[in-house]
């Protein structure tokens, strides 16, 4: 696996995004390789290709599989740093699914990838309905683990609670004693906390919008996740013409396939991709 940073314009038309991605063209056997490392890494994403470009995004990273030639058996793996994460810049200083969304069109293009399978957590899943909806044409399939439409009442509130103006001295202190990059690396944590926070009316996908996904998707969400209820997930399911849905019995949000269903869920993301599996 290598390391690589590109320049795009991404979502700041008059600024330069640098973006900071790891590259894999191992093969096959990737996907289940770097997802169990990604299990316990936040900022992961990946790609794979042959015959469909995979892009991965695990809450602020996003994995891009893609860029080979048709093979069910070949995967390139891409896996960049959103911005402000990582290794990749953030020139405006705001962070949103929308602009990840951008940045990562941004990137394809740069890498001369037209279509991709994406596979998406959280605010990964989020970025991606933003690129399934606004380029339809580009994602050959998706996978959604714990993603949301939009962000209910508690998960505005939490969102809301994180953001550097909510902070009180004895949050600082504590965040202090995690951090020893000092107050701008805190900062920093926070800015992207607002980034959820800001994300709020940009996340307002309606049954009509979501009625533009063309590709496959498997939509993977826990029945108790704390803060996106699974009613979501039954609506999206719903209202995605070509769509399945896979519910983790106890499942909650960001554990969702990190506890006792890695190598289950590597599996059935796998075969899905593929385009040969179907539902039990």
């Amino acid at each position: 696996m290598s390391r690589r940073r590109v320049t795009t314009r991404g979502a700041d038309a008059d600024a330069s995004l640098g973006t900071h991605y790891l590259h894999d063209n191992s093969g096959s056997d990737c996907l289940g390789a770097r997802h169990r490392a990604a299990v316990s890494a936040r900022r992961r994403g990946r790609t794979t290709a042959p015959a469909s470009r995979v892009l991965w995004v695990r809450r602020h990273l996003v994995a891009i599989l893609g860029g080979l030639e048709q093979s069910s058996q070949s995967y390139q793996l891409i896996i960049p740093d959103l911005r402000g994460h990582g290794g990749s810049t953030n020139p405006s200083g705001e962070f949103t699914m929308r602009q990840s969304a951008l940045d990562i069109i941004a990137l394809l293009d740069h890498l001369g990838i037209e279509r991709v399978k994406a596979i998406g957590m959280s605010g990964g899943g989020m970025t991606l309905l933003h690129l399934a909806t606004q380029q339809p044409d580009r994602v050959e399939a998706l996978v959604l683990i714990s993603a949301t439409t939009h962000f209910p009442e508690q998960a505005r509130t939490l969102t809301r609670s994180t953001t550097e103006e909510a902070q009180t001295e004895d949050s600082w202190d504590m965040m202090r004693t995690l951090h020893r990059r000092g107050d701008e690396q805190i900062r920093a944590l926070w800015r992207v906390a607002r980034g959820f926070a800001d994300s709020h009316d940009d996340m307002a996908f309606t049954p009509d919008a979501l009625s533009g996904v063309a590709a496959p998707t498997l939509i993977v969400h826990g029945d108790r996740d704390p803060f996106f209820p699974l009613e979501i997930a039954l609506s999206m399911h719903a209202a995605i013409p070509t769509s399945w849905l896979w519910v983790v019995p106890n499942g909650g949000h960001l554990n969702l396939v990190a506890e006792g269903l890695s190598d289950q869920f590597v599996a059935t993301a796998s075969t899905f991709l593929r385009g040969d599996w179907t539902q039990p």
